[in-house]
């Protein structure tokens, strides 16, 4: 008689699991290749978690859409999502290890999915431990690194973490500024969640000096009327708002209001919205609205 003793059983689970793991990954058009030792560099795990949306802002955000905050209402479809994560992670870290690039990636769009989900105190231990591993295998300077650096620290301001959340988003920025450089799109993503992460924080002062910064090399890059740098003023406005700063804000309100009137029309929303900020500047800062 033909039977299968445990010990047999638990050389079997591997090879059942990496069949597991075969088939979920092929529905999404790729298999589960043999073990192998790890590539040298490890491809992008998730794009970056973008800073926290400014109050008010003009055309196409010129940072990526913000995850969902911690009220979020789950449903059905993300429990579902979340579901087929683990159990993919899961079937991955026992057929390929924690550190393959695939199971990196899984691990990560997991975090993501909880975030998304308004989840982010179950995506906290997942970007930690991507993190880590990235960091051993890559080095802290490598754009993988920073990039789950960045989910990192989205995370922590997300749960409230906001001292360890501008730790990480100083790191991040001053290795972007020596490498892709100041002006590069990463490195202003980096300045702008530094300065959201102050402004969070109840630290306005310290986020104006960044906002600047990013003001000025819009204006540079794509002149005053650009809808990024219509943003860029518009934050900077802001920033000086929660500083106790209001006359400082007014030109910049002004200016926003102008170009939106040309550009829009006196009755667009943007154009409205626009109107009402510079009317509370001018309001705290004491000064009478014109007629």
């Amino acid at each position: 008689m033909n039977r299968t003793d445990d010990g047999d059983a638990q050389q079997m689970r591997p090879w059942r699991a990496r069949e597991v793991a075969a088939e979920r990954l092929m529905v999404a058009g790729r298999a589960v290749a043999e073990p192998q030792e790890p590539p040298a560099a490890v491809p992008v795990v998730v794009s970056d978690i973008p800073a926290q949306r400014p109050a008010f802002e003009l055309g196409p955000r010129p940072l990526a859409e913000p995850v969902p905050g911690p009220l979020a209402e789950p449903n059905r479809a993300d429990q579902g999502e979340a579901d087929q994560g683990e159990a993919d992670l899961a079937d991955l870290e026992l057929v390929l290890g924690p550190d393959h690039p695939d199971t990196l990636t899984a691990r990560s769009s997991l975090a993501a999915v909880y975030q998304a989900a308004g989840r982010p105190a179950e995506a906290l231990p997942l970007f930690e431990r991507t993190l880590v591993s990235l960091e051993r295998l890559l080095g802290p300077d490598h754009p993988d690194t920073l990039t789950a650096q960045n989910n990192l620290a989205a995370t922590y301001r997300d749960v409230g973490r906001l001292a360890e959340a501008i730790l990480l988003f100083r790191l991040i920025l001053a290795a972007r500024e020596r490498q892709p450089g100041p002006d590069h799109p990463d490195t202003l993503s980096s300045r702008g969640n530094l300065a959201g992460a102050y402004r969070a924080a109840g630290r306005p002062a310290e986020a104006i000096p960044l906002v600047r910064q990013i003001l000025a090399i819009r204006e540079r890059q794509l002149g005053p009327d650009h809808h990024s740098t219509l943003a860029a003023r518009n934050n900077l406005a802001a920033a000086y708002r929660a500083a106790g700063r209001p006359a400082e804000a007014i030109p910049l309100f002004e200016q926003n209001l102008t170009v939106c009137e040309q550009s829009l029309g006196a009755d667009h929303p943007r154009t409205v919205a626009s109107r009402r900020s510079l009317a509370r500047a001018r309001q705290e800062a004491g000064q009478a609205s014109p007629s």
